[in-house]
This record gives C-alpha cells, sequence and structure tokens, in this order.
C-alpha cells in the first residue's frame, strides 16, 4: 500500500494561539485531547494499522505551527518520526510533567531555531526549524502548561488526562471499573445454599429441607 502523504495546514486567524489547523487538531482542546491520549498508548504492543495514524498524528502534533522538521536519525525512510523516536519522546513528555510536580524545571535541551526578516516596512516572523523531538517536546510543553489546572491522575489507571466538568477518570472504562469495585467492596458475600433453599421452599413448600452438596473426590486408584 502506499505511502499516505502528510495532510496540508491550512491557517487560522493570527490570534490563535496554533497558528495553523488541520482536521485532526481544529483547536487546541484537540492538541491536548490527542497528547493525553498519546501518553496513554502502549506504543511497544502497537499494532501495524494503527501505526501510520500515530506517526500523522504526531508529525502534525510536532508542526501545527507551519514549522520545519530538520532531518535526523529520529525519522524513519519515508520522512516520518520512527518508533524508537515516538517512544523516547512519549517517555519523555511523561518524566517532564512528573519534574514540573515535584517542582522541578522541565527543560528542553535541544534548539529551535527562530527568526526575523523585513520586508518593505513589516516585519516578518519566520518559521521554526528543529529535531522533530524538539518541536514534539515543544508543543507538549505548551499544551501542558495551558492546561495545567485541568491536568489529573486517573484513580484507577494512574494515567494522565484532561478534566472535562466532572470527570473523574481518564475513561469511560475506567469509571465502570472502578463503580463496580466500590460495589463489590460493600455488597455482602452471597450464600448460594440459602438461595438454592429459599428456591425450592418457594416452589415445594416451606417445610422442604435442602441439605448441603458434597463433591465427591474419585479414588486415584
Amino acid at each position: 500500500m502506499p505511502e499516505q502523504p502528510l495532510p496540508k495546514q491550512r491557517p487560522l486567524s493570527a490570534t490563535d494561539e496554533f497558528a495553523f489547523s488541520t482536521p485532526r487538531f481544529p483547536d487546541t482542546e484537540s492538541h491536548a485531547q490527542w497528547l493525553m491520549a498519546f501518553l496513554r498508548r502502549d506504543l511497544p504492543a502497537l499494532d501495524d494499522p494503527r501505526w501510520p495514524e500515530t506517526q500523522h498524528g504526531a508529525w502534525e502534533f510536532a508542526t501545527i505551527r507551519g514549522a520545519l522538521v530538520v532531518p535526523d536519525d529520529d525519522l524513519d525512510g519515508a520522512g516520518r518520526p520512527s518508533h524508537s523516536a515516538l517512544t523516547r519522546v512519549q517517555e519523555e513528555v511523561r518524566h517532564g510533567i512528573q519534574q514540573v510536580r515535584r517542582n522541578e524545571w522541565w527543560e528542553l535541551s535541544e534548539p529551535i531555531t527562530y527568526g526575523l526578516a523585513q520586508i518593505g516596512r513589516t516585519l516578518i516572523g519566520g518559521p521554526q526549524r528543529g529535531s522533530f523531538r524538539s518541536l514534539f517536546v515543544q508543543t507538549a510543553m505548551e499544551v501542558i502548561k495551558a492546561e495545567w489546572s485541568r491536568l489529573r491522575t486517573c484513580p484507577h489507571c494512574s494515567h494522565l488526562f484532561i478534566k472535562l466538568g466532572k470527570q473523574a477518570y481518564c475513561a469511560l472504562d475506567c469509571a465502570q471499573t472502578a463503580r463496580w469495585d466500590r460495589f463489590k467492596a460493600v455488597r455482602a458475600p452471597r450464600d448460594f445454599h440459602a438461595e438454592r433453599q429459599n428456591a425450592l421452599r418457594k416452589r415445594h413448600g416451606a417445610h422442604l429441607h435442602v441439605g448441603r452438596k458434597t463433591r465427591r473426590v474419585k479414588n486415584p486408584g
């Protein structure tokens, strides 16, 4: 199957925090939700059908402002972020968030180039240039900074998520599992013998005595 080209970007208004938009990332909220899903993803176990989609998403996330990626070893033969590169930036962003939570600095060590030029009497800014890793981590930092007050840790699976409204868990599955666990903790243990006895008494009379079943053990000889 031939490689699909990376989607073209169209400009938003000049006042928007992110200068470009794609169908995947129409606004800043979509950036935050995609990043949280990316951080929860089990990349080593990612199956092949989903891998190109993850590469596309990561590339758009890093270059949403029209940034230019400087080729290096983090890109594969098709010029896309490699599996090892995505695994590294996933771990770096996870670790960076924990650093901030420990009141430590989360720093971007690799440079990003940005320039200004004058055209006539107008001063314009050129696109940012950097490695995929530096552009991805920079965007992640900006998203985390903007969403810090809504950042939560799921009490069931410990994954990070952006809280929406009264949301308490990262996903519906975690909420349902946690609800079931709470129910099991307060529910009295079932007495299957009593349940069977009551059912038979309703059918055959209240004075019926139902003995307990015993399990026969086969003689190995």
